[in-house]
């Protein structure tokens, strides 16, 4: 009630959560009312100006069809985010792709990246060791 937060996790979090709905729905509403306008107006105009050449893949009445991807609320104990990713992910309550895109990344550039990388370390004869079990996160807090 008095928003007094005493600077344990618990209640680090509990303050981050509680104010982070107030910024989700700000960026929101900034999406709404002005970046999806203005990216659709952009869109139009560099098709009706013939700006752009459009794939013969890409079926152009997705063209308007725009994700907005608000800043991630950031990690307070990345240990614990990290699990509760991993657990979501194995019980299929979200998508590798929503995971990915929750920390403001791009899921196809993830998989460019890593594959890359692969490779870099392949062509250099390094291994990488087997999956390891986790590490249980440790208690950060009493009870």
């Amino acid at each position: 009630i008095s928003k007094n937060y005493n600077g344990t996790y618990s209640a680090q979090r509990q303050e981050l959560v509680e104010q982070w709905a107030n910024y989700e729905t700000l960026s929101l509403e900034f999406c709404e009312e002005i970046v999806e306008p203005v990216t659709r107006r952009w869109v139009q105009m560099g098709l009706l100006a013939d700006a752009f050449n459009v794939p013969a893949e890409v079926d152009p009445s997705t063209l308007l069809h725009v994700d907005f991807i608000t800043p991630v609320m950031p990690w307070i104990n990345p240990a614990h985010e990290a699990s509760a990713d991993e657990t979501l992910l194995e019980n299929v309550l979200v998508s590798p792709q929503q995971t990915i895109r929750r920390r403001g990344k791009k899921p196809d550039d993830v998989i460019k990246q890593t594959a890359a990388w692969q490779q870099k370390l392949k062509a250099s004869g390094i291994t990488t060791p087997a999956k390891r079990e986790a590490v249980p996160a440790q208690q950060t807090e009493s009870e």
